[in-house]
């Protein structure tokens, strides 16, 4: 009953005229099963074999019979998942475009599918995907299937030779999704292998791409530029991303991979640039805050979200996590007057449930920002944990507070709590533990500055601050030059 019991209310509408459909199912008795099972959502196999009320509600004076009842549940179930293939299929328009041609092309239907045809190559041979419902590694590949069904139905079916550019395009296709596939595997294996402590040697996907090496892959999308400067394009940005994290991560190749994805942005479809993206935020988390300023560059990435209308989903809702993380980066970059801002335009697209405690974060930064360290310390006791990430931010903020309070004694509380925090926060990733950490070093070692200063130890401690971080806007950095004027 699990697939059941997983229906929307539209769902349950769309089952229930399904069932009635004599092409689909032909029993009355699991009709009536299911009138039954819907109005009382959710429930349990277990349910309906132990509650002879259901039973009689079917068989009206016959006697409880266990096997019927099973068989009756099972019918029902299969029903259920060939519900849901067809409603997949209905939602997966190159699929169903495959399966067309293939099925006009066996039944030697020629009009049909010359017309069929046409109008998925009109559809392909544009300037863009951007009107593309999915991403363009299952696209290639399906239209790999779709050339290579056309050539060779005009090989078994017309006199003269068989179309050699169809035989060319169903190559390319298969090319083209074949090395897409393995570009966009590397960013999640490589993300993967480091949050498990999995060997990256050992994944055939990564040796695969090794063996073929920088020079071989480039050499191969020259012969595409040849073919298709569409195509050239959108390769080459998902090739830029492989390059960035597996044979030449550093900021060098971070900016060329985010100049390429911005420079064709246009191109790919909603959901390959948010794939993207995302993948950019990943090359740029591998980099090392010393070599580049990650917060500016986290604010450009959701910035080309917003301007590609993907920061908010479709359904008109703003992620939690992306609205704390804008405001959070835009906190870093000592940027108040951006968060004052961007919390009047966005907070409205926040779930009921969520904005109340989003907009509180925000509000504690702009608190922050006017110097109410102790409003902020008290508005920090109300913030409720969205997701886990906010732990790190809440904590990191409340050293922040405690120094500009100079309350050493508070903040020494804090520092002997952060071991078992991190300890008891597993998932956080551990760079960015290692982040907080160094955070709450180097503030330990400005109280005691400001206690007792003394020269070398200030210029040891700005060296190593100063060598840390690329963001110029950084609190740390402010607050260990004032040390000296002081």
């Amino acid at each position: 009953m699990e697939i059941v019991n997983s229906f929307t209310a539209l769902e349950s509408e769309r089952f229930s005229e399904f069932l009635s459909s004599p092409y689909f199912n032909k029993n009355n008795i699991v009709i009536r099963l299911f009138d039954i099972i819907k109005k009382n959502l959710p429930v349990t196999e277990e349910d309906l074999l132990n509650k002879e009320t259901v039973w009689k509600a079917l068989y009206h004076g016959k006697p409880y019979n266990y096997g019927t009842m099973k068989n009756l549940i099972h019918e029902l179930t299969q029903l259920s998942v060939n519900f849901i293939y067809l409603e997949e299929l209905e939602n997966t328009k190159q699929v169903r475009n495959v399966l067309t041609v293939s099925a006009l092309s066996y039944r030697n239907a020629d009009k049909a599918l010359n017309s069929k045809l046409k109008q998925i190559e009109k559809t392909f041979t544009g300037k863009s995907f951007r009107d593309l419902e999915y991403v363009l590694s299952d696209y290639y590949m399906e239209m790999s299937k779709i050339f290579w069904t056309k050539w060779m139905y005009q090989k078994s079916h017309q006199l003269k030779r068989a179309s050699e550019k169809d035989f060319l395009a169903g190559s390319a296709t298969t090319v083209y999704s074949f090395l897409l596939y393995l570009f966009k595997m590397t960013n999640n294996i490589t993300v993967q292998s480091s949050d498990h402590n999995y060997e990256l040697d050992k994944n055939l996907v990564i040796n695969l791409l090794r063996e073929f090496g920088t020079e071989k892959i480039e050499r191969i999308l020259s012969s595409v530029k040849e073919y298709s400067a569409r195509d050239y394009k959108v390769l080459s940005v998902f090739w830029d991303m492989c390059r960035s994290q597996l044979f030449d991560p550093g900021p060098e190749q971070y900016y060329k991979f985010k100049s390429s994805l911005t420079a064709n942005a246009k191109i790919f479809s909603l959901q390959d640039l948010e794939d993207l993206l995302t993948c950019l935020v990943t090359t740029l988390f591998g980099l090392k805050e010393s070599e580049i300023n990650k917060y500016r560059e986290r604010i450009d990435i959701f910035d080309i979200m917003i301007a590609n209308k993907i920061f908010i989903q479709r359904n008109r809702i703003l992620p939690v996590h992306l609205f704390i993380l804008y405001a959070w980066n835009l906190f870093n970059l000592s940027d108040f007057e951006g968060i004052e801002k961007f919390t009047k335009k966005y907070g409205k697209y926040l779930t009921e449930d969520k904005r109340e405690n989003a907009l509180r974060f925000s509000e504690i930064c702009l608190k922050i920002g006017e110097k109410n360290f102790a409003e902020a310390l008290e508005t920090l006791l109300k913030i409720g944990y969205n997701y886990s990430a906010m732990k790190i931010y809440v904590k990191h903020i409340k050293a922040i507070c405690y120094y500009e309070l100079n309350n050493s004694a508070s903040f020494m509380y804090e520092n002997d709590s952060l071991r078992n925090f991190l300890k008891s926060n597993m998932k956080v990733n551990e760079s960015v533990k290692e982040s907080l950490k160094h955070h709450y070093r180097m503030i330990s070692r400005m109280f005691q500055l400001r206690s007792k200063f003394d020269i070398a130890e200030f210029k040891m401690l700005r060296k190593e601050v100063t060598e840390s971080t690329a963001n110029i806007d950084s609190w740390l950095l402010k607050k260990v030059n004032e040390l000296k004027d002081k």
